[in-house]
């Protein structure tokens, strides 16, 4: 009996650890992390003022992140140990909060089997995950940063399982109302860690109040509304007050007088797509989304499937119906993306002398695109009929593979010497490809709460959109610009992108599986979780392999540092230091120097 136990645990424990792999390996490469550029100022002007001080002097001069000033002051004793243990925290937190997050989700979608295992295992894909999309270096090794952007989507997972939870266990009663309180204080908290991820906090919200009130009914519905408005209303109240703070003022004057701030609107609309186009250009970019979309394959075929075994109504479709408007929207986005590839200049111009060889495939692929899509539209009468001759789930899985294999292009370019123009057309084409098909397999299934996630999914990958280009607007406009502005966006855009996406495909193939059985899902959801743990194989190859070069700065790091404190014990005031090979940003700041107590300290 003991053995029979086991033999059931054994499995389970297996993949949790393996799915676990990738984030203890960033924790371990985190430890790496040093003191770097304006870390020095954080530290010397919180031995100067206190926490207290130090909170009050930064919100006067040069920001109005209050949480973030608080927890520097509070970081600052800890000198050159908080960045060897600041990603380990973080990840520590953020896998807590996912795993809290995960657990609901699976009680909520009545998952009998391995919960806490599930949960486990998806928290630690999602983490991983995120992180390879962000800039490692700069987003964790670097302390300030890490805690301006990376802490606050740590915190922000956290937040949103506790106004689940909240909403989940809400009473018409005092008790209740001073918990929905509580998840406004912890909203407001974790949007004063940086004044552009409050923009993304804001976008967050939104959508999920959007989601409130297209998915649910009754007194669940209001419930949702009380809790997520009072999580929307205390970041709109933090955003307000990091704006109008003095030192946000001031920092923006600064940055105006030396043309790093933007206050035109066709510059500014420039910079901001710019931005967004450069992060989906980047190679992480693929992995990531890849990882992303098999969690949201996996959590849309339980939904779908618990739809279909709780409503009595629900049953096979007999016939497939292509609906015209989808069409439509597939052919408007190529529209819009036919000026935009035409009034680029490659940078290696060999057709028109204009476009690259690589680049001309790309406007290829969109005049083509163009003309299948009015090729159906014209001829959609008889190309329903075809279908209708044609089994569904067939369809719709032949769909399905023409998507991953555009997908599996998406990878394959980017990496090569590409325009980041080229890889936003590619990145967004298939995206509404996916989402096409997933409101086709609503169409296939009957179910009307399938097409109306369909439409809700389509509405957060919009958001996403504006939600990335907001934020960077409103760092580039009202923030004075910062130089990872990107950053917080280009999260928002991946984890959107690649969750939503991934629902369209959970959906297309738990209506395969309604005509095929449920052996032929479970085998589906298998693939799925094989996948996942395949692509965090890769996450790790590639992380470990720039593991040597994080040691390199590491040991470069710490043989300047004891070198400056030898020589400034000995007396010297003006200290020359090798540079540090692979440092994620600048090694020195102003501050360097008063730090180690000297006059000044350069790189030889």
């Amino acid at each position: 009996m003991r053995s029979r136990s086991f033999a059931r645990l054994a499995p389970p424990v297996v993949v949790a650890l393996l799915a676990l792999v990738p984030a203890l390996l960033y924790a371990y490469i985190g430890t790496n992390g040093r003191l770097l550029w304006d870390d020095y100022c954080r530290v010397l002007r919180s031995r100067e003022f206190g926490v207290w001080g130090y909170t009050q002097f930064i919100l006067n001069e040069w920001s109005g992140s209050y949480s973030q000033a608080f927890l520097g002051g509070l970081l600052a004793p800890l000198d050159t140990l908080a960045p060897r243990i600041a990603s380990a925290v973080i990840i520590a937190i953020w896998l807590a909060g996912a795993y809290w997050l995960m657990r609901q989700g699976l009680d909520i979608l009545r998952v009998q089997r391995s919960r806490r295992t599930m949960a486990l295992v998806l928290a630690a894909l999602l983490v991983a995950a995120s992180i390879h999309a962000l800039d490692f270096g700069n987003s964790m090794l670097w302390l300030i940063s890490s805690t301006r952007h990376t802490l606050p989507i740590a915190l922000l997972t956290g937040c949103l399982a506790l106004t689940l939870h909240t909403a989940r266990h809400y009473r018409r009663d005092r008790a209740s109302a001073l918990r929905a309180a509580a998840v406004g204080l912890c909203f407001f908290v974790c949007g004063g860690l940086a004044e552009t991820f409050v923009v993304f906090q804001l976008g967050v919200l939104s959508l999920c109040l959007l989601s409130a009130a297209v998915l649910l009914r009754g007194p669940a519905r209001w419930t949702a509304w009380i809790v997520l408005g009072a999580a929307w209303l205390a970041s709109l109240a933090s955003l307000g007050f990091q704006y109008f703070a003095p030192g946000t003022a001031n920092r923006n004057a600064v940055l105006l007088t030396s043309g790093h701030a933007v206050r035109s609107l066709q510059p500014l609309a420039l910079e901001t797509l710019r931005g967004i186009f450069d992060f989906m250009a980047r190679p992480e970019l693929p992995i990531s989304m890849i990882l992303l979309m098999a969690l949201g394959a996996l959590a849309a075929s339980y939904a779908s499937r618990l739809h279909r075994n709780e409503s009595a109504q629900s049953r096979p479709a007999a016939s497939f119906n292509l609906r015209a408007g989808y069409l439509w929207c597939l052919l408007a986005l190529q529209l819009a993306w036919l000026p935009i590839l035409w009034a680029h200049t490659s940078d290696d111009a060999q057709v028109f002398a204009r476009f690259s060889f690589r680049y001309m495939t790309v406007i290829l692929l969109n005049i083509g695109g163009l003309l299948v899509l009015c090729a159906a539209i014209w001829r959609l009468q008889p190309l329903q009929e075809w279908l209708r001759r044609r089994s569904p789930g067939a369809v719709q899985l032949q769909g399905l593979c023409l998507a991953c294999a555009l997908f599996v292009m998406l990878i394959a370019i980017p990496p090569l010497p590409i325009d980041r123009l080229a890889a936003a057309y590619l990145f967004t084409s298939v995206g509404g490809l996916l989402l096409c098909i997933m409101g086709l397999s609503a169409d296939a299934g009957g179910g009307h709460p399938a097409l109306r996630l369909s439409w809700l999914a389509l509405a957060v990958w919009v958001g996403a959109w504006l939600c990335a280009g907001l934020i960077i607007a409103l760092s580039i406009y009202a923030f004075g610009g910062t130089m990872l502005r990107s950053t917080g966006a280009g999260f928002a855009f991946v984890a959107a992108s690649g969750l939503v996406w991934g629902a369209a495909i959970g959906c297309c193939l738990q209506s395969c599986a309604a005509t095929a059985g449920d052996a032929w899902h479970s085998r589906a959801r298998a693939i799925t979780l094989a996948v996942l743990l395949l692509v965090s194989g890769v996450i790790l190859t590639r992380q470990g392999a720039l593991l040597g070069n994080y040691r390199i700065f590491a040991a470069g790091w710490d043989a300047n540092h004891s070198r400056i404190l030898a020589l400034s014990a000995a007396g010297e005031e003006h200290i020359e230091i090798d540079p540090v090979p692979h440092a994620p940003r600048k090694p020195l700041d102003t501050c360097t120097a008063d730090y180690y107590d000297v006059t000044s300290i350069a790189i030889k």
